[in-house]
This record gives structure tokens, sequence and C-alpha cells, in this order.
């Protein structure tokens, strides 16, 4: 008929287990670890069992917001790398890395070639230099 019933309860608290690893480790595979069960056990388990994997999901948002408040944390106690790395998680606009190369032609014209994009303060900051963004477009023969 079915499994018995022990082995069914065994079956919930082994995926119970797995779920609350998951959400102090984010990682199935350090999850699984933890909760003593076979990686391919818990990967079957997501791809045979809707209410399991949809628990997985939640259980990996849950560590997400655990992580992210704990490099919140670490931001404001003044972990200077923390602090760039959340900032440019939330405004990855504002806070993107930048390249920029500045060069000198052989009559004196200079130039800003820039990588990423420029504030629009960025972009109307008076400058000696001209600044270049570089556009991907076809070079067409004018002689053809």
């Amino acid at each position: 008929m079915g499994a018995p019933a022990i082995q069914r309860y065994d079956t919930l608290q082994m995926k119970a287990d797995v779920l609350e690893a998951v959400e102090e480790h984010y990682s199935i595979v350090q999850a699984a670890k933890a909760a003593g069960v076979a990686r391919p056990t818990v990967y079957a388990w997501q791809a045979n069992d809707p209410v399991f994997a949809e628990a997985l999901k939640q259980a990996q948002t849950v560590a997400k917001h655990n992580l992210e408040g704990s490099l919140y944390q670490r931001a404001i106690t003044r972990d200077t790398i923390a602090a760039i790395f959340l900032l440019k998680s939330m405004d990855p606009a504002k806070y993107q890395d930048k390249l920029q190369q500045r060069a000198e032609t052989t009559n004196n014209f200079n130039f800003i070639l820039s990588q990423g994009k420029l504030s629009d303060a960025e972009r109307s900051e008076p400058r000696d230099e001209m600044l270049l963004t570089p556009t991907y477009h076809e070079i067409k023969d004018e002689e053809a």
C-alpha cells in the first residue's frame, strides 16, 4: 500500500530539517550536509514535491534577507567594503564601477574615454577634456 507512517514522519522531519538549514546556509549542498540528508535526496524532493520546492524557495529568500541584514549591520559599523557592496546592490545605476581613461593626442587634444553610466551632474561638469562614451556601431566605408 503506502509507506509506513513512521517513515513518512521521518521524511517530513528531514524535509523540515533541510528547510531550516537552508534558512541558515542558503546553499542546498551545505543545508543537506547540516541536516544529515544526501544532496541527491534534496534535489529529488525539489523535483517531485511542489510544496517542498516552494518551501525551499521561501527558505532561500529568508537566507537572503538574513544576509542582507547582516551585511547592513556590518556596513553601519564602519566596514567600508560592506558599505560599498551594499550601496552597489541597492542602487547599481548610481554606485556601479566606472572606468575612465585619459589620453592626450599628438595635437594636444585631450579626451576621456568613459565606460559606465555617468550621472547628469558628471556629464555637465565643465571639463578641459572631451568626454567620449564608447558606442558600438557599424563603420561604413564611405568610398563604396
